[in-house]
C-alpha cells in the first residue's frame, strides 16, 4: 500500500508557489479550439466534441 498521507493547511501563496515549481496540464471548455505547450504547461481548451477526441493524446505522446 502507500505511504502515510498527512494533510495541512497553508495559506494561497504557498499552495501558489509549490504548483508553479510543477508540470502542469489545463483543461478549459471553450468555443475555441487549440493547444498551448510550454516548457512546463499543457494547455488545451475545446468544445466537448473536441474534448472527446482525445488532443491530449497527441502531445503526450
Amino acid at each position: 500500500m502507500g505511504g502515510q498521507i498527512t494533510v495541512g493547511t497553508s495559506n494561497a501563496s504557498r499552495c501558489l508557489g509549490i504548483a508553479r515549481g510543477e508540470p502542469g496540464i489545463f483543461l478549459n471548455y471553450s468555443s475555441g479550439s487549440g493547444i498551448v505547450v510550454t516548457p512546463y504547461r499543457l494547455y488545451v481548451h475545446g468544445n466537448s466534441t473536441y474534448m472527446a477526441s482525445c488532443p491530449i493524446a497527441i502531445e503526450m505522446a
